[in-house]
């Protein structure tokens, strides 16, 4: 009985249009950063939150035409990606210099909770 209503589900589902029976598990919470600087340099700068008790997050730096599905997952591949390692300190800027990312941290404030998307972006070059 379960496995006739599974089939039916399963053929709803994709009669709808949906290619996938399988909801999103992901929990990660993305948040792009205004910098009118990165638009006009044809990129995005996107914070990765991910997980639910022990949060981890991820900066991503795509291109601009880069659009994102229901499950959070990116059209095209991040140019760059990189951990924020909140043991370091706390995060006090980001450049993103030629397409690639780096955080710069303030080692004598570990733990400081300032949301990461207020933090000053630095572009340079390209």
């Amino acid at each position: 009985m379960v496995a006739v209503f599974l089939v039916l589900l399963a053929r709803n589902w994709r009669d709808h249009g949906n290619t996938s029976i399988l909801p999103c598990h992901d929990t990660d919470v993305l948040t792009p950063f205004e910098a009118v600087a990165l638009s006009t340099g044809g990129k995005k700068l996107v914070l990765r939150q991910s997980g639910i008790h022990e949060k981890e997050f991820f900066l991503e730096l795509y291109s601009a035409e880069t659009t994102f599905d229901e499950c959070q997952h990116a059209s095209t591949e991040p140019l760059d990606a990189l951990w924020v390692d909140r043991s370091l300190g706390r995060p006090k800027s980001i450049i993103v210099q030629d397409g690639k990312l780096t955080v710069v941290y303030d080692s004598r404030a570990p733990g400081s909770e300032t949301p990461l998307t207020r933090i000053p972006v630095l572009v340079t070059g390209r």
